[in-house]
C-alpha cells in the first residue's frame, strides 16, 4: 500500500509521526504496532483502520513454544 501510493518508509514515518525504522520493522514483521500507530498510519495512507485488520486470525499471533514471556489474556 505504501509503495502503491508512492511513499518511502521515511515519508510514511513523517506523515504518521512514527520513526522510519519502526515502519521498516512493521513491514518486515519484526514488531507489532500499537493501536495509536495503526490509526496514524491509517490516516497517512487514507484508509480506515479496519482495512489493515482484514484477514487477521488468532493463530497469527501465537508465541513459539519456547517463548518465556508472559502473555496478556
Amino acid at each position: 500500500m505504501r509503495v502503491d501510493k508512492g511513499l518511502t518508509q521515511e515519508q510514511l514515518g513523517h506523515e504518521a509521526q512514527t520513526d522510519s525504522s519502526a515502519i521498516r520493522s512493521y513491514e518486515n514483521g519484526r514488531a507489532m504496532l500499537s493501536i495509536r500507530t495503526l490509526l496514524r498510519i491509517s490516516r497517512a495512507l487514507k484508509q480506515p483502520p479496519e482495512f489493515f485488520l482484514k484477514g487477521l486470525r488468532d493463530e497469527m499471533f501465537e508465541a513459539p513454544a519456547d517463548d518465556k514471556r508472559k502473555l496478556a489474556s
